[in-house]
């Protein structure tokens, strides 16, 4: 009976030193696992860009600018001005001669700035830099007699990457997808040939699609307004801001 104890004790004496070395490793290699995983999570959730697409400077821009963390915002000294007889100001001129293209496209319609008008501009520049890049975005209010129209232009190309205005302003109601890929057009994106459209009626909004790029066009919908914007898939939503 007593060798049969001490034989048990024996047994588990073992059992536990050898438990001693080999824990350890099982421990780190369940560690090493996890790490493995987490790695492969991150490169699963990477946002995925077309190489070809990549080369476009506004789908970078729009990622760099979207995905960045470093942002300096500054106002002129003068934000507010009073500006008389049809955008005379090279600014005022440029952003004149953008919304003119967007009715050239058939995407605005009925957007007329009549000679000698008076109206309110104000101005903030967004400027997005990071290791490589750096851009400058306008962020426009133009306040004209009953109408509002808020505009982000980004600096380089001179392209509207968002807008804001009346619904009676949009070209037209029926026909959205066209609308849309008129304003890809306009961005120059046509070139990328995956672009699906999709509507949703509860939320009110359009929206043509690009994988390749991982980016979207959003037309939005509210009481008085539509918001046309370009952003990455899924990672902004519009909000209407009059």
């Amino acid at each position: 009976m007593m060798r049969i104890k001490n034989f048990l004790i024996y047994c588990i004496v073992c059992i536990i030193v050898f438990a001693s070395f080999k824990i350890p490793n099982i421990l780190i290699d369940f560690q090493d696992n996890n790490i493995e995983l987490a790695v492969y999570d991150k490169n699963k959730n990477r946002r995925y860009i077309d190489v070809e697409a990549e080369k476009i400077y506004l789908v970078r821009a729009i990622h760099d600018m979207e995905e960045g963390k470093t942002v300096e915002i500054s106002m002129p000294e003068n934000q507010f001005l009073i500006v008389q007889n049809d955008f005379n100001t090279n600014f005022s001129k440029k952003i004149y001669e953008e919304i003119i293209k967007l009715q050239d496209y058939k995407i605005l319609s009925g957007v007329n700035f009549k000679e000698n008008s008076k109206f309110k501009m104000g101005l903030i520049n967004k400027n997005y830099q990071n290791n490589e890049h750096s851009y400058t975005v306008n962020n426009v209010i133009i306040d004209l007699e009953n109408y509002k129209y808020i505009l982000n232009i980004e600096n380089k190309t001179g392209k509207i990457l968002y807008f804001s205005f009346k619904k009676d302003n949009l070209y037209d109601k029926e026909n959205k997808k066209e609308m849309m890929e008129n304003y890809i057009k306009y961005l120059n994106l046509h070139i990328i040939d995956d672009w699906q459209y999709e509507e949703n009626e509860v939320d009110k909004t359009c929206t043509m699609k690009s994988k390749k790029a991982d980016i979207k066009i959003t037309l939005s919908e509210t009481e008085e307004n539509y918001m046309l914007s370009i952003h990455i898939i899924g990672k902004f939503k519009i909000i209407d801001t009059n």
